[in-house]
């Protein structure tokens, strides 16, 4: 957990901030796309060893649904 933790401090004392590049036009309000994050954050994650993982979730009727996300380190 250690190394899990050292490296999770060190990609976000590195990380930048994600750049607005969408926008949604029912709240005229801009927001950072998941590929625009993904291309942001993926070289850091790897120059610290993490992956995110995200897994659907659900209660199989679909009245609860979400996304489990695991973040893990190479240790």
């Amino acid at each position: 957990m250690k190394n899990l933790f050292t490296a999770l401090v060190n990609f976000q004392a590195e990380c930048p901030v994600v750049q607005k590049d969408d926008e949604n036009p029912h709240f005229k309000s801009k927001f950072a796309s998941i590929l625009a994050m993904k291309g942001t954050i993926q070289p850091l994650l790897h120059k610290h060893g993490l992956a995110v993982l995200q897994f659907p979730i659900g209660n199989g009727d679909g009245t609860e649904t979400g996304c489990r996300t695991v973040i893990v380190h190479t240790s």
